[in-house]
Protein backbone atom coordinates (compact mmCIF):
# COMPACT_ATOMS: atom_id res chain seq x y z
CA UNK A 1 0.00 0.00 0.00
CA UNK A 2 2.67 2.66 0.65
CA UNK A 3 4.40 1.62 -2.38
CA UNK A 4 1.65 2.32 -4.42
CA UNK A 5 2.24 4.80 -7.67
CA UNK A 6 -0.21 8.22 -7.15
CA UNK A 7 -1.42 7.43 -10.60
CA UNK A 8 -2.52 3.98 -8.48
CA UNK A 9 -3.90 5.82 -5.79
CA UNK A 10 -5.89 8.50 -7.13
CA UNK A 11 -8.03 5.63 -8.25
CA UNK A 12 -8.90 4.62 -4.28
CA UNK A 13 -12.22 5.78 -3.56
CA UNK A 14 -12.47 6.11 0.71
CA UNK A 15 -14.23 7.98 2.99
CA UNK A 16 -18.21 8.21 1.70
CA UNK A 17 -17.41 7.46 -1.37
CA UNK A 18 -16.15 4.22 -0.48
CA UNK A 19 -19.25 3.67 1.74
CA UNK A 20 -21.42 4.40 -1.26
CA UNK A 21 -19.95 1.80 -3.46
CA UNK A 22 -20.08 -0.62 -1.04
CA UNK A 23 -24.00 0.07 -0.68
CA UNK A 24 -24.90 -0.46 -4.69
CA UNK A 25 -25.80 -3.63 -5.65
CA UNK A 26 -23.52 -5.60 -7.73
CA UNK A 27 -25.99 -6.01 -10.29
CA UNK A 28 -26.47 -2.26 -10.78
CA UNK A 29 -22.82 -2.29 -11.09
CA UNK A 30 -22.61 -4.52 -13.74
CA UNK A 31 -25.04 -2.69 -15.92
CA UNK A 32 -22.04 0.35 -15.75
CA UNK A 33 -18.60 0.58 -17.87
CA UNK A 34 -15.42 0.63 -15.92
CA UNK A 35 -13.69 4.14 -15.87
CA UNK A 36 -11.65 5.80 -18.45
CA UNK A 37 -7.61 4.40 -18.23
CA UNK A 38 -5.78 7.06 -16.39
CA UNK A 39 -3.43 7.23 -19.53
CA UNK A 40 -6.66 8.10 -21.82
CA UNK A 41 -7.61 11.00 -19.23
CA UNK A 42 -4.36 12.38 -17.52
CA UNK A 43 -6.63 15.95 -16.58
CA UNK A 44 -9.55 13.78 -15.46
CA UNK A 45 -12.22 15.27 -17.51
CA UNK A 46 -13.62 12.18 -18.18
CA UNK A 47 -14.18 10.86 -14.87
CA UNK A 48 -16.35 14.13 -13.82
CA UNK A 49 -18.29 12.71 -16.62
CA UNK A 50 -18.67 8.98 -16.74
CA UNK A 51 -21.88 7.49 -15.75
CA UNK A 52 -20.69 5.70 -12.93
CA UNK A 53 -19.42 8.98 -10.92
CA UNK A 54 -22.54 11.00 -12.30
CA UNK A 55 -24.71 7.66 -10.89
CA UNK A 56 -23.63 5.93 -8.01
CA UNK A 57 -20.66 7.70 -6.60
CA UNK A 58 -21.49 11.30 -6.68
CA UNK A 59 -19.25 14.04 -6.39
CA UNK A 60 -16.83 15.29 -4.92
CA UNK A 61 -14.89 11.65 -5.06
CA UNK A 62 -13.29 10.93 -2.04
CA UNK A 63 -10.04 9.27 -2.79
CA UNK A 64 -6.81 7.96 -0.87
CA UNK A 65 -3.05 9.60 -1.05
CA UNK A 66 0.42 8.59 0.39
CA UNK A 67 2.15 10.80 2.62
CA UNK A 68 3.60 14.18 1.73
CA UNK A 69 1.00 14.39 -1.68
CA UNK A 70 -0.10 17.92 -1.66
CA UNK A 71 -3.50 18.38 -2.58
CA UNK A 72 -4.64 21.00 -4.83
CA UNK A 73 -8.18 23.10 -5.05
CA UNK A 74 -10.14 20.51 -6.76
CA UNK A 75 -14.30 20.26 -7.29
CA UNK A 76 -13.66 16.85 -8.66
CA UNK A 77 -11.94 15.19 -5.80
CA UNK A 78 -11.65 15.41 -1.74
CA UNK A 79 -8.21 14.01 -0.77
CA UNK A 80 -7.65 11.92 2.24
CA UNK A 81 -3.72 12.11 2.98
CA UNK A 82 -3.30 8.50 4.62
CA UNK A 83 -0.06 8.90 6.95
CA UNK A 84 1.01 5.48 7.95
CA UNK A 85 0.87 1.29 6.70
CA UNK A 86 -2.74 0.39 6.56
CA UNK A 87 -3.70 -2.68 7.99
CA UNK A 88 -3.52 -5.29 4.94
CA UNK A 89 -6.79 -6.17 3.16
CA UNK A 90 -7.59 -2.31 3.52
CA UNK A 91 -7.85 -2.11 -0.06
CA UNK A 92 -10.36 -4.14 -2.06
CA UNK A 93 -10.25 -4.27 -6.14
CA UNK A 94 -12.95 -3.46 -8.60
CA UNK A 95 -13.77 -4.76 -12.02
CA UNK A 96 -14.50 -1.00 -12.56
CA UNK A 97 -11.04 0.86 -13.29
CA UNK A 98 -10.44 2.10 -9.31
CA UNK A 99 -9.75 0.23 -6.40
CA UNK A 100 -11.79 1.28 -3.15
CA UNK A 101 -11.14 1.23 0.65
CA UNK A 102 -12.46 -2.20 2.32
CA UNK A 103 -15.73 -1.85 4.20
CA UNK A 104 -13.45 -1.17 7.42
CA UNK A 105 -11.44 1.30 6.66
CA UNK A 106 -14.06 3.04 4.71
CA UNK A 107 -15.91 3.38 8.25
CA UNK A 108 -12.46 4.37 9.91
CA UNK A 109 -12.13 7.46 7.02
CA UNK A 110 -16.19 7.95 7.41
CA UNK A 111 -15.06 8.29 11.72
CA UNK A 112 -14.18 11.83 11.39
CA UNK A 113 -16.64 12.94 9.26
CA UNK A 114 -19.60 11.50 10.55
CA UNK A 115 -21.35 12.38 13.89
CA UNK A 116 -21.14 9.45 16.51
CA UNK A 117 -24.87 8.52 15.66
CA UNK A 118 -24.35 8.68 12.07
CA UNK A 119 -21.19 6.46 12.18
CA UNK A 120 -23.14 3.97 14.55
CA UNK A 121 -25.41 3.78 11.58
CA UNK A 122 -23.10 3.21 8.81
CA UNK A 123 -21.66 0.19 11.28
CA UNK A 124 -24.90 -1.29 11.82
CA UNK A 125 -25.35 -1.05 7.83
CA UNK A 126 -22.12 -2.50 6.49
CA UNK A 127 -22.66 -5.17 9.67
CA UNK A 128 -26.10 -5.78 8.61
CA UNK A 129 -28.16 -7.66 6.41
CA UNK A 130 -29.37 -5.02 4.00
CA UNK A 131 -28.38 -2.07 2.01
CA UNK A 132 -29.82 1.57 1.78
CA UNK A 133 -29.28 1.94 -1.89
CA UNK A 134 -31.80 4.85 -3.84
CA UNK A 135 -31.12 4.35 -7.67
CA UNK A 136 -30.90 7.29 -9.47
CA UNK A 137 -33.26 7.94 -12.54
CA UNK A 138 -31.22 6.59 -15.00
CA UNK A 139 -30.30 3.34 -12.96
CA UNK A 140 -33.70 2.82 -12.67
CA UNK A 141 -33.75 2.93 -16.26
CA UNK A 142 -31.27 0.26 -16.90
CA UNK A 143 -32.89 -1.64 -13.62
CA UNK A 144 -36.12 -1.80 -16.03
CA UNK A 145 -34.62 -2.58 -19.62
CA UNK A 146 -32.48 -5.06 -17.96
CA UNK A 147 -35.54 -6.39 -16.21
CA UNK A 148 -37.83 -6.39 -19.43
CA UNK A 149 -34.73 -8.26 -21.20
CA UNK A 150 -34.14 -11.11 -18.07
CA UNK A 151 -30.75 -10.13 -17.83
CA UNK A 152 -30.77 -8.54 -14.49
CA UNK A 153 -28.44 -10.71 -12.24
CA UNK A 154 -28.71 -12.23 -8.43
CA UNK A 155 -24.98 -11.94 -8.15
CA UNK A 156 -23.99 -12.35 -4.53
CA UNK A 157 -27.25 -12.65 -3.23
CA UNK A 158 -28.82 -8.99 -3.17
CA UNK A 159 -31.90 -8.44 -3.60
CA UNK A 160 -34.11 -5.81 -4.59
CA UNK A 161 -36.70 -5.58 -1.20
CA UNK A 162 -40.28 -4.88 -2.76
CA UNK A 163 -43.19 -2.65 -0.80
CA UNK A 164 -47.03 -2.86 -1.11
CA UNK A 165 -48.46 -2.85 -4.53
CA UNK A 166 -45.03 -4.31 -5.90
CA UNK A 167 -43.06 -1.19 -5.55
CA UNK A 168 -39.12 -1.10 -5.07
CA UNK A 169 -37.66 0.21 -2.61
CA UNK A 170 -34.85 1.95 -2.24
CA UNK A 171 -33.92 -1.31 0.17
CA UNK A 172 -31.49 -4.39 -0.71
CA UNK A 173 -31.17 -7.47 1.03
CA UNK A 174 -27.59 -8.78 1.39
CA UNK A 175 -25.36 -10.90 3.09
CA UNK A 176 -23.12 -8.78 5.75
CA UNK A 177 -20.32 -7.12 4.23
CA UNK A 178 -18.19 -6.40 7.56
CA UNK A 179 -18.32 -9.46 10.82
CA UNK A 180 -17.91 -7.83 14.17
CA UNK A 181 -14.54 -9.95 14.83
CA UNK A 182 -13.09 -8.51 11.47
CA UNK A 183 -13.94 -4.94 12.51
CA UNK A 184 -12.30 -5.65 16.07
CA UNK A 185 -9.40 -7.22 14.25
CA UNK A 186 -9.11 -4.05 11.50
CA UNK A 187 -9.12 -1.78 14.47
CA UNK A 188 -6.40 -3.67 16.51
CA UNK A 189 -4.05 -3.18 13.52
CA UNK A 190 -5.14 -0.08 12.72
CA UNK A 191 -3.65 1.61 16.14
CA UNK A 192 -2.57 5.15 15.48
CA UNK A 193 -4.43 5.85 12.35
CA UNK A 194 -7.18 9.07 13.05
CA UNK A 195 -10.13 7.92 13.69
CA UNK A 196 -9.38 4.42 15.62
CA UNK A 197 -11.04 5.68 19.02
CA UNK A 198 -14.29 6.71 17.62
CA UNK A 199 -14.68 3.81 15.13
CA UNK A 200 -13.84 1.54 18.18
CA UNK A 201 -16.95 3.14 20.27
CA UNK A 202 -19.16 2.77 17.63
CA UNK A 203 -17.85 -0.80 16.65
CA UNK A 204 -18.64 -1.66 20.96
CA UNK A 205 -22.28 -0.41 20.10
CA UNK A 206 -23.40 -2.39 17.54
CA UNK A 207 -25.82 -4.66 18.99
CA UNK A 208 -26.08 -7.04 16.41
CA UNK A 209 -26.89 -7.89 12.99
CA UNK A 210 -30.08 -6.15 11.93
CA UNK A 211 -32.16 -6.19 8.43
CA UNK A 212 -33.40 -2.52 8.17
CA UNK A 213 -32.41 0.87 8.81
CA UNK A 214 -35.53 0.98 11.29
CA UNK A 215 -34.19 -2.18 12.96
CA UNK A 216 -31.17 -0.39 13.36
CA UNK A 217 -32.35 2.86 14.66
CA UNK A 218 -34.74 1.04 17.56
CA UNK A 219 -31.29 -0.85 18.23
CA UNK A 220 -29.66 2.61 18.59
CA UNK A 221 -32.17 4.36 20.41
CA UNK A 222 -32.47 1.50 23.24
CA UNK A 223 -29.07 0.09 23.69
CA UNK A 224 -27.51 3.16 23.92
CA UNK A 225 -26.14 3.42 27.68
CA UNK A 226 -28.18 6.53 28.56
CA UNK A 227 -25.20 9.05 28.55
CA UNK A 228 -25.03 8.31 24.62
CA UNK A 229 -28.94 9.22 24.56
CA UNK A 230 -30.60 5.59 24.58
CA UNK A 231 -32.18 3.92 27.20
CA UNK A 232 -29.45 1.51 28.15
CA UNK A 233 -31.20 -2.09 28.01
CA UNK A 234 -29.82 -5.13 26.56
CA UNK A 235 -31.18 -7.41 24.17
CA UNK A 236 -30.49 -9.65 21.10
CA UNK A 237 -30.98 -8.45 17.09
CA UNK A 238 -32.93 -10.96 15.34
CA UNK A 239 -32.96 -13.88 17.93
CA UNK A 240 -33.88 -17.16 16.00
CA UNK A 241 -36.93 -18.84 18.15
CA UNK A 242 -38.35 -22.17 17.95
CA UNK A 243 -41.94 -22.24 18.41
CA UNK A 244 -43.76 -25.30 19.91
CA UNK A 245 -45.48 -27.66 18.08
CA UNK A 246 -49.49 -25.82 18.93
CA UNK A 247 -47.53 -22.31 18.01
CA UNK A 248 -46.36 -23.99 14.68
CA UNK A 249 -49.98 -24.59 13.83
CA UNK A 250 -50.88 -20.99 14.22
CA UNK A 251 -47.89 -19.66 12.48
CA UNK A 252 -47.19 -22.74 10.16
CA UNK A 253 -43.48 -22.76 10.77
CA UNK A 254 -41.01 -24.32 13.07
CA UNK A 255 -39.21 -21.11 13.96
CA UNK A 256 -39.59 -17.28 13.41
CA UNK A 257 -37.11 -14.28 14.24
CA UNK A 258 -37.12 -11.61 16.76
CA UNK A 259 -36.17 -8.45 15.64
CA UNK A 260 -35.33 -7.27 19.25
CA UNK A 261 -35.35 -10.42 21.79
CA UNK A 262 -35.30 -9.55 25.69
CA UNK A 263 -34.63 -12.21 27.64
CA UNK A 264 -36.47 -13.32 30.69
CA UNK A 265 -36.19 -13.20 34.21
CA UNK A 266 -37.24 -14.34 37.65
CA UNK A 267 -40.18 -11.27 37.34
CA UNK A 268 -40.85 -10.66 33.81
CA UNK A 269 -41.40 -13.33 30.70
CA UNK A 270 -39.29 -12.37 27.42
CA UNK A 271 -40.43 -9.98 25.17
CA UNK A 272 -40.28 -9.57 21.23
CA UNK A 273 -39.88 -6.22 19.93
CA UNK A 274 -41.19 -5.96 16.09
CA UNK A 275 -40.02 -3.36 14.14
CA UNK A 276 -42.98 -3.29 11.73
CA UNK A 277 -41.40 -1.19 8.88
CA UNK A 278 -43.43 -0.56 5.17
CA UNK A 279 -40.84 -3.05 3.48
CA UNK A 280 -41.90 -6.00 5.35
CA UNK A 281 -45.24 -5.87 6.97
CA UNK A 282 -47.31 -3.94 4.16
CA UNK A 283 -50.47 -5.51 2.67
CA UNK A 284 -53.09 -7.67 3.94
CA UNK A 285 -51.03 -10.78 4.03
CA UNK A 286 -48.05 -9.79 5.84
CA UNK A 287 -50.72 -8.04 8.24
CA UNK A 288 -52.14 -11.74 8.31
CA UNK A 289 -48.39 -13.18 8.89
CA UNK A 290 -47.41 -10.83 11.70
CA UNK A 291 -50.73 -11.67 13.38
CA UNK A 292 -50.11 -15.42 13.08
CA UNK A 293 -46.43 -15.02 14.13
CA UNK A 294 -47.69 -12.74 17.33
CA UNK A 295 -50.42 -15.48 18.54
CA UNK A 296 -47.62 -17.80 18.55
CA UNK A 297 -45.06 -16.16 20.61
CA UNK A 298 -48.04 -15.29 22.84
CA UNK A 299 -49.13 -18.85 23.17
CA UNK A 300 -45.69 -19.74 23.90
CA UNK A 301 -45.64 -16.76 27.14
CA UNK A 302 -43.93 -13.81 25.22
CA UNK A 303 -44.77 -10.38 25.61
CA UNK A 304 -44.68 -9.30 21.49
CA UNK A 305 -44.53 -5.26 21.29
CA UNK A 306 -45.33 -4.24 17.56
CA UNK A 307 -43.43 -0.31 17.03
CA UNK A 308 -43.58 1.38 13.54
CA UNK A 309 -41.86 4.05 12.18
CA UNK A 310 -43.88 6.92 13.05
CA UNK A 311 -44.00 5.74 16.52
CA UNK A 312 -40.13 6.42 16.91
CA UNK A 313 -39.94 9.94 14.86
CA UNK A 314 -42.69 11.52 16.96
CA UNK A 315 -41.31 12.29 20.64
CA UNK A 316 -44.66 12.25 22.44
CA UNK A 317 -45.57 8.47 20.78
CA UNK A 318 -41.84 7.25 21.82
CA UNK A 319 -42.01 8.60 25.02
CA UNK A 320 -44.99 5.80 24.87
CA UNK A 321 -43.28 3.39 23.90
CA UNK A 322 -40.00 3.68 26.53
CA UNK A 323 -42.04 3.34 29.26
CA UNK A 324 -44.25 0.39 27.64
CA UNK A 325 -41.14 -1.68 27.05
CA UNK A 326 -39.80 -0.45 30.55
CA UNK A 327 -42.43 -1.70 32.15
CA UNK A 328 -42.33 -5.08 30.97
CA UNK A 329 -38.67 -5.63 31.55
CA UNK A 330 -38.58 -4.13 35.01
CA UNK A 331 -36.80 -1.02 33.92
CA UNK A 332 -36.76 2.82 34.18
CA UNK A 333 -36.92 5.93 31.85
CA UNK A 334 -36.03 8.28 34.10
CA UNK A 335 -32.73 10.53 32.73
CA UNK A 336 -31.41 13.45 34.03
CA UNK A 337 -31.14 16.87 32.02
CA UNK A 338 -27.75 15.80 30.63
CA UNK A 339 -29.11 12.29 29.66
CA UNK A 340 -32.38 14.13 27.90
CA UNK A 341 -30.30 16.69 25.86
CA UNK A 342 -28.11 13.23 24.78
CA UNK A 343 -31.15 11.93 23.28
CA UNK A 344 -32.03 14.96 22.20
CA UNK A 345 -29.26 15.33 20.02
CA UNK A 346 -29.03 11.26 18.77
CA UNK A 347 -32.71 11.37 18.08
CA UNK A 348 -31.84 14.82 15.42
CA UNK A 349 -28.61 12.54 13.96
CA UNK A 350 -30.76 9.04 13.44
CA UNK A 351 -34.47 10.75 12.56
CA UNK A 352 -34.06 14.49 11.93
CA UNK A 353 -35.18 17.56 13.26
CA UNK A 354 -38.98 16.75 13.15
CA UNK A 355 -38.60 14.10 15.80
CA UNK A 356 -36.94 16.29 18.52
Amino acid sequence: MAAARETEMDRILTGMSAFRYHRIPPQVLALYPPLPEAFEDPRHNKIAQSPIVEDLLGTPVHRLMPSGYKATASKLYRTHVVSRELPFGSVVDTEHGFQAASPALALLTLAGELSRGQLLMAAFELCGTYSAFAPSARTEELLAEAVSHGSLSTRDGWQRVIGSGGRPLNLWKRAPLLGAEELAGFLEQAQGLHGVKRLRWAASHVTGTCASPFEAQVSILLGLPKASGGLGVRFENNRRIALSGQAQQLYQRSCCYADLFFEEDAAHPPVALECQGASVHSGEAAALSDAARTAALQLMGMDVIPVTHEQIKQPESWVAVKQLLAKRLGASTDKTSRQLRAETILRHELLGPAAV
